[in-house]
């Protein structure tokens, strides 16, 4: 989910009073609000954040700068799969297909109607390398499946807020235990995690090495690995892959070690 930052901007630029209401509905955790505009498509779950957001025109690069800053994660290993905790409108999902078409990617999603409406209106790529869960994230997580990845990506949240479920040991250490060897959590979260809270002691006990990265619309984008990495390098593996796009440029200057 984008910032309310990201809201107001678009407010006072007067883009969001062009948006039509294009769907409707709701089930038992809300509504959800398909909203367009020009070439734009915008998933809500309330009148005011933006859950997800697709240009119909290349549906294949995101649009907000949090999803660009959690696909940095993807030049730090070999993406061989990946598991993906919380569709939206599918911003990321569409984006890792784009960069590894025959990747498998396992996608969790509470809501079924989320996943329904991800295809219907926001472009998701059809194809057996990704696989849908309709169910809640703990619960798959819990599940042995046998299946280890060298990428979690976590975006869990609600009409108003992150599921808090992402900020608790039990839920970081469920992550780690399905990664890979040297596989990064990543995780959109709101705020710096403060070096006396408990999700960061929660991180450094269950993770050897911390990363973050602040977006220029406020959200905070997490990195956790149990291997020591040097930051630098990562920088550079980045600078590598998306050297001529301007929003990876901004990002790479914004990570550091928490």
């Amino acid at each position: 989910m984008d910032t309310q930052t990201d809201a107001l901007l678009k407010s006072l630029s007067g883009i969001y009073r062009e948006e039509k209401v294009l769907y409707r509905t709701e089930d038992a955790w809300g509504e959800i609000t398909v909203g367009g505009y020009r070439q734009f498509r915008i998933l809500r779950f309330d009148d005011l954040f933006e859950q997800s957001k697709v240009n119909l025109r290349s549906p294949q690069v995101p649009v907000h700068q949090y999803t660009w800053a959690m696909l940095m994660a993807a030049c730090w290993c070999e993406p061989s799969s990946a598991l993906v905790l919380g569709l939206g409108g599918g911003g990321l999902v569409r984006a890792l297909h784009a960069m590894h078409c025959s990747m498998p990617v396992d996608v969790v999603e509470l809501r079924p109607a989320v996943i329904r409406i991800a295809r219907e209106w926001f472009t998701l790529p059809e194809t057996d390398a990704i696989r849908y869960f309709p169910e809640d994230a703990v619960s798959f997580l819990a599940r042995e499946t046998g299946r280890r990845y060298p990428l979690v990506f976590a975006d869990l949240y609600l009409a108003w807020e992150m599921d808090p479920i992402q900020g608790t040991e039990a839920f970081l250490a469920h992550c780690r235990a399905q990664l890979c060897d040297g596989g990064w959590l990543v995780i959109n979260y709101l705020t710096i995690p403060a070096r006396d809270s408990k999700l960061y002691q929660a991180l450094y006990r269950v993770f050897s090495e911390v990363l973050f990265c602040v977006t220029t619309g406020g959200n905070v984008v997490i990195y956790a690995t149990c291997r020591g990495r040097n930051i630098e390098e990562l920088r550079q593996r980045v600078a590598l892959k998306y050297n001529d796009d301007a929003h990876v440029r901004i990002l790479i200057k914004r990570l550091d070690r928490l």
